[in-house]
């Protein structure tokens, strides 16, 4: 790994598998949606916060909230890459059942209205988890290399480009992905 651009596309399979996990979950919690109404609370207290706020508040609570996700996703890979895992998990299942709930009152055709909302944060969610998954393969690797008294320095670098490509790729796409969703929620789609 010698620049940002190619230790990126180094995790295009983490990104694809942190992807076909999100969907799975989101598959399971869509279809079998009566399962998961324990969201409930969790779900009436975020839209009763966001509902009270506009303009530069909306903005700044999705925003936050994405960044603050994003963050604990890709530096809880520190954890052997179990955090990312979850957060994945977790995510999925929550917008697989805001799906059923969508479709249950708006109908099939509503969640064509939803893609606009995901278009940037998702992407930014997945690469986030992606770079921890591979801080939770440098982190095993060094545990390793501990154990059998090999010295590895590629924890370091791995950190070092998952901070850059954090900075420099996540939060920009959370950034727009903020600006987007809160205008779409001002304007009522």
């Amino acid at each position: 790994m010698n620049s940002l651009r190619s230790f990126v596309y180094s995790l295009r399979w983490y990104f694809v598998g942190m992807m076909g996990l999100f969907l799975l979950c989101s598959g399971i919690s869509f279809y079998f949606s009566s399962l998961f109404s324990f969201f409930d609370p969790y779900l009436e207290e975020l839209f009763t916060q966001a509902s009270t706020l506009e303009g530069w508040h909306l903005f700044w609570f999705i925003f936050w909230n994405n960044v603050r996700a994003a963050f604990v996703g890709m530096i809880g890979g520190i954890a052997f890459g179990l955090i990312p895992v979850g957060i994945g998990i977790m995510n999925g299942l929550v917008l697989g059942y805001v799906g059923a709930l969508v479709t249950a009152e708006v109908g099939l055709s509503s969640l064509w209205r939803l893609l606009p909302h995901g278009i940037f944060e998702l992407p930014a969610l997945f690469l986030a988890l992606a770079l921890g998954l591979r801080l939770g393969v440098a982190s095993g690797e060094l545990v390793y290399s501990v154990i059998v008294g090999k010295k590895r320095d590629d924890f370091m670098q791995v950190l070092r480009f998952s901070c850059m490509a954090f900075i420099k790729i996540v939060i920009p796409l959370l950034l727009l992905a903020g600006i987007i969703e809160s205008w779409l929620i001002s304007a009522g789609v």
